[in-house]
């Protein structure tokens, strides 16, 4: 039996060589813990980032339908002051031709590339709202043409 002799201490080697794995032993199980606590993050992180890519994906699938309804209820393209059709912008003013004010609030105006707005205070295009559905925008863009024979009755400043 293997001793190891002090005056204040006496074990056994086996004694030591069980300390020591079971200091290993518990060593690993709070090793594994923090490996566990980790991935609980981890996991917790990647659950959160999947909901917020669910809510945006439901704020552009709820974006394209209001655009699209804008588009078939009848939104007024905008034009620059060379009646040439104009992108949408934040933030733009649009004005009326004729008189040179700005658009009444609630006016819903458009696009040749998919996106609407509604018209704010001071003649400014505000709630824009985009589709990628090039088929509504063409036959929205075509019924005012045909209307109105390519004067589109609205300027942006």
């Amino acid at each position: 039996m293997n001793l190891i002799k002090h005056p204040l201490i006496q074990w056994h080697l086996n004694d030591l060589g069980s300390i020591f794995a079971g200091t290993l032993i518990v060593g690993g199980v709070l090793l594994s813990q923090g490996q566990m606590r980790e991935q609980a993050k981890h996991a917790e992180a990647i659950r959160q980032k999947a909901l917020e890519l669910q809510a945006t994906e439901q704020q552009s699938v709820l974006a394209s339908a209001t655009a699209e309804n804008r588009y078939i209820s009848g939104c007024v393209p905008i034009a620059n002051s060379g009646n040439e059709l104009i992108g949408i912008t934040s933030g733009l003013v649009v004005v009326d031709p004729k008189t040179a004010n700005p658009l009444p609030e609630g006016q819903v105006i458009c696009d040749t590339i998919g996106n609407t707005a509604v018209i704010g205070a001071g003649g400014i295009a505000n709630s824009i709202a985009s589709t990628g559905n090039a088929e509504i925008v063409k036959e929205s863009i075509e019924r005012w043409t045909k209307n109105l024979g390519g004067n589109y009755g609205t300027s942006a400043q």
